[in-house]
């Protein structure tokens, strides 16, 4: 969907038979693999489609956040690593540390 908006690409070949403008390859497609296979959720597909068109228009843009959002929820005490998260480097040097220090003791 993105490469149809954002490229230069004027045609897309469908299967090699013939050629569509990119901004309705998905929906040729859809129809495609719709006759070839019957049970598969027509439906489904053309939502994934329309809304694949409502994102490259910015049409979910409010849903996003900003990146002010991340920058403030990652200096939060709230996200705090010694806190809330396991530091595995650590873990993984004091578990190397205990094995070359046994590994010492018995030779």
């Amino acid at each position: 969907m993105l490469l149809a908006f954002c490229c230069c690409v004027t045609v897309s070949s469908v299967f090699g038979l013939f050629n569509v403008p990119p901004k309705w390859y998905s929906f040729f497609l859809l129809v495609v693999f719709q006759l070839l296979m019957q049970n598969v959720s027509l439906l489904g597909h053309l939502c994934g489609i329309l809304s694949g068109f409502a994102y490259t228009y910015g049409l979910f843009n409010f849903l996003i956040p900003r990146t002010s959002f991340y920058s403030s929820t990652k200096a939060s005490s709230l996200l705090d690593r010694d806190s809330c998260y396991f530091n595995l480097d650590s873990w993984i040097e004091e578990k190397l540390f205990e094995v070359k220090v046994v590994g010492r003791g018995q030779q």
